[in-house]
Parts: structure tokens; sequence; C-alpha cells
């Protein structure tokens, strides 16, 4: 496995800490300036900071304000900025952290990666308990995911997709690879790395587990536009190649690709089947064994591994805050909405494509006639998502 060991970055960190403390200096610059002349970044010190910072920014510290004044008293150090460089001057007044988080990470791979991991490695010691957003792409999972962190609870939450070997290690090999053009990691990569050695060594308190259903049909054409938009960074790739062709002929390329990757795919396998490869395979639990969902908004189901929030995105305005008040004892709780497809910026490409896109009687069929989406939804409500796609 091609995993990140936390150790390794927890050894790291406490060697550097010791590292600053024989340097005896009140300020550290990170860049260096070799014999040659030329600079380079001080990968010490920016771990370092970012380390620490990062902890500062996700609310590991939640009394930050009320020590600042305290350690100034004292003498010790805050965060300045010079002119040209990034340095830790005790005389300077804190800066913002997530200004300074998302230089210092945009700096490497090899600090980015690290300092995520090691943050999650000392939350983990703080709290026993465990908030897993765990589920299929493109089903509302990140305005929960969003929501939950405006809330600054207590419990780590994480939010994942997948927690299989395989598909864990190449996503993290996608991250490494790219970032040198996009500049961060996907923190799914990080959370299903973290949570994956927790199921290995054993859970030992239950996770809190939410997951999510959406029509699966339209689950599958979101997730194609958002893995498309990865490929062809669509509303800048695909705006230049609008003006040029027409965007008639493009969008008529999308569909066809659509139809080739999703309608006419026979190793294509129905987005439901993730409850098996995932939820079965990874927290022992079948849920297509218990009593039919059908006929409900949400459910909470209680298994040895984990408490699990299994939640209806067409009905998630409607049930939202009795379901959170039940599962977490969150009162009034509220959505933030966050990864919205007719809200990106290839927005007025998706809308026109879900006008546009014909999908046959027989494709509807091999998603919507099967026990899977029955065990979720009721005939009226198969109906509705049969009427919507076939005179959308």
């Amino acid at each position: 496995m091609d995993y990140m060991s936390v150790r390794e970055a927890r050894d790291n960190l406490y060697r550097l800490v010791g590292w600053m403390k024989r340097q005896n200096k009140t300020s550290l610059s990170l860049s260096t300036e070799s014999a040659t002349g030329k600079k380079n970044i001080n990968n010490e010190a920016i771990c370092l900071v970012a380390s620490q910072i990062l902890t500062i920014s996700r609310g590991a510290n939640k009394n930050t304000a009320s020590r600042t004044n305290s350690e100034k008293e004292d003498g010790k150090t805050t965060l300045g900025k010079t002119k040209d460089k990034l340095t830790i001057d005790k005389r300077k007044a804190p800066m913002k952290p997530k200004a300074i988080v998302q230089f210092l990470l945009k700096q490497s791979y090899y600090i980015n990666y690290p300092c995520y991991r090691l943050y999650l490695s000392l939350q983990g010691q703080l709290s026993q308990d465990k908030i897993v957003i765990y589920q299929m792409a493109k089903v509302g999972s990140t305005t929960i995911w969003k929501s939950l962190e405006a809330r600054s609870l207590d419990s780590p939450v994480y939010h994942v997709h997948t927690l299989k070997h395989q598909q864990i290690s190449k996503a993290i090999k996608k991250d490494k690879a790219n970032f040198s053009k996009q500049r961060f990691i996907y923190p799914e990569t990080v959370h299903s790395e973290y949570l994956r050695r927790q199921l290995d060594k054993g859970i030992g308190t239950p996770w809190n587990v939410i997951t999510l259903v959406r029509d699966p049909v339209a689950q599958r054409l979101s997730s194609f536009f958002q893995i498309l938009e990865g490929e062809q960074r669509l509303g800048r790739d695909y705006m230049d190649k609008m003006e040029e062709a027409g965007e008639s002929k493009v969008l008529q390329e999308i569909i066809a690709r659509f139809y080739q990757k999703r309608v006419n795919n026979p190793k294509r396998k129905h987005p439901f089947e993730w409850f098996n490869k995932e939820f079965k395979h990874n927290l022992e639990f079948d849920i297509f064994s218990e009593s039919a969902f059908a006929g409900e908004n949400y459910r909470i189901y209680n298994t040895d591994m984990a408490r699990i929030l299994l939640l209806k995105l067409e009905a998630l305005n409607d049930s939202h805050q009795s379901a959170f008040q039940e599962f977490l004892g969150i009162e009034k709780f509220s959505l933030v909405q966050a990864n919205i497809g007719k809200t990106k910026r290839y927005r007025k490409l998706y809308k026109r494509f879900l006008r546009e896109v014909n999908l046959p009687v027989e494709y509807l069929d091999k998603i919507y006639r099967t026990d899977l989406v029955r065990y979720f939804y009721t005939a009226s409500e198969i109906e509705q998502f049969y009427q919507r796609w076939r005179t959308h």
C-alpha cells in the first residue's frame, strides 16, 4: 500500500521542534539561499509551521483567541509576515491562519499530505467518537459534511466515498500525480486512508455513520459530469471548444460519451451496488437484509461497528432537522448547500445536458426495475423518476 506513515510524520514534527529550539532564533525564514544564490524552499520550516497552523485552522485549538493574549504577555512567539517572507516573530500580531495554510500547503505534496495526516491523527486522539459521512458520490454528502463542520462539533467529521484498499491507493497516486497542477489533495482521500487504518486495527467505539441515497439516474448523470469536469476542465476548455465548434456540437459529443461510458457499457454496475461493495464489505452490514426502507425519509440502524443514519436526498429538506436531532442530538440543524452541479462553472452546459439527453426506456428499466431500487423507493416514487426522464 502506498500509504503515508503517520508515525513518520509525527516523529518528524518532534524532531523539527527540537531543531527549532536549538536554533534559538526569534524568526525563521521559509526560504533558504544556497551557495550559488538560488533560493530553495525550507521544507523543515514549512512543515512545522503548516502543522501548527493546520491544527489551529481546523478547530483543534478552540481557545486560541483567549490564549493569544497570555502568550504575548509570556513573550511566546506568534506568526507574523514581512514584505518578502513569512516569519515566526514574537513581535508581530497573529495572522489569519487560513491564508497562511493556503500558501504553505501548496508548496509540496510531501508537505501537504503528511501535515493533513498528522492533524487527523492528533484529532483522533482527542476524541474517540467519529462522525463518518460514507456514501456513493453525488448524493448530497458534501452539503451534510459542510453543515456538520459549521456546527464546530466536539467529534471529528470525516467524508469518504470508499474504504477499500485498492480504491484508496488509486486515489492517493492520482492526488500525488496531479499535485503540481492542482496544488491540493482531496480531503476525502486522506480521510479514507486514515479511516481504513482504523478499520484494519479494529474499531473501538462504534462510528456514527451517515449515508444517503438518491434517484439512481440523477446520481449517475451528476457523477458523470463531475468526472468529466476533472478530465476536461468544463467551463474553460469546453468554453473555448464551444466558441470554435458551437455549443450544440460540443453537447452532442458529451451526450455520446455518456452513452458510451454509462448507458451502453455492460461493465457498469448499478449505483446501489455501492452498498454491497462498501457497507457490506467494510462495515459488515448488509442493509438489504433489513426491512425495506421505501416509504421512509430516514432511518437509524444499530450495528456492532456503527450507528448508521440513512437519509433520502429527495426528502432531505423536510427531514434533516428531525433526523439529526434523533441521531446526534443536534437541535435546529441547518443545511449549508455545497457541491451542487447547477451552481458550478459548467452549470449552463449541465442544465442543457439534462434537458437534451434522451434516455431510452430500456436503460430506465435496467436501473429502476430492480430490487435494489425498490428497497429504497416506493412504486409511486419510482414512477415519478420515470416521468422526469421521459418528459424532461
